[in-house]
């Protein structure tokens, strides 16, 4: 065995052991996307091979494009239960642009939307292939190569705007390491880690805030905005402001505190 054969090996005990370690039980929505189909396939079938529990659901389009028995030949099996409640992250392998433009405008009126919305509600891990759905991506790209700027701009507005309620975009065929980023579901020693103090709490009264407190005025507080603070940093948000969980479990992680404006 040369060296390359062994990083390649090590690599692929790594990755194992970390996908034991993350979420076990996986939300998949198929829905009647046919860009990045294939690739996305091939990238739940690794996540299936490294011991990850897919349950899965299909839109009626979807169910005209996948065969069940193609989804159970990736290793999935069809969801029972409470989808949400039940699952620990929603994987979207085939989003389309009219469930996007849905999910955008807060509508909830299809089986994809409503649990993508339940999903966003409770604060839960969302990630998507953007194959489809983004207009200066190479595949939209390649079929649509004069698509108007007008129309390619509402498109990326709504691309943009379910990023601002925590989803994270990926290919089609990186949607495995998408999910294996995730942060950790459980500690070194397999135990669950200490539940994160209400970070948001509505005290009578703020007090004095270190000068480089940040004032949020988002309506939703996500990961992407705790990111980019500094460590020990403050952030104020609104009264009614909804902080989701990869938010909380980031700004912990960081002794970031989150306090509710009165």
């Amino acid at each position: 065995m040369n060296e390359a054969q062994v990083r390649a090996l090590i690599a692929e005990v790594v990755a194992e052991l970390l996908a034991r370690q993350r979420a076990k039980r996986v939300m998949v929505l198929w829905s009647g996307a046919m860009l990045g189909c294939g690739q996305a396939a091939d990238a739940l079938t690794r996540l299936t091979g490294l011991g990850m529990r897919l349950d899965y659901v299909q839109t009626p389009s979807s169910k005209r494009l996948h065969s069940s028995e193609r989804l159970a030949q990736i290793g999935m099996t069809e969801a029972s239960g409470h989808f949400v409640l039940d699952h620990d992250l929603l994987l979207l392998p085939t989003m389309t642009v009219n469930l996007t433009a849905k999910v955008a405008a807060g509508v909830a009126d299809c089986l994809g939307s409503n649990v993508i919305a339940d999903f966003i509600q409770t604060g839960k891990p969302i990630i998507a292939s953007r194959t489809g759905v983004d207009p200066a991506g190479a595949a939209k790209r390649s079929i649509y190569p004069t698509m108007p700027p007008a129309y390619a701009a509402v498109l990326a507005a709504n691309y943009r705007r379910l990023a601002d309620f925590g989803l994270v975009w990926a290919e089609a065929d990186q949607l495995d390491q998408a999910v294996l980023a995730l942060p950790l579901a459980a500690g070194s020693d397999g135990r669950a880690p200490a539940a994160a103090p209400d970070c948001c709490p509505a005290p009578p009264a703020l007090g004095p805030l270190p000068s480089g407190a940040v004032d949020c005025g988002l309506s939703l507080v996500s990961h992407q905005v705790v990111a980019p603070l500094p460590t020990g940093s403050v952030l104020l948000v609104k009264p009614g402001a909804i902080v989701t969980a990869q938010a909380a479990d980031a700004a912990y992680a960081r002794s970031i505190k989150i306090v509710r404006k009165v």
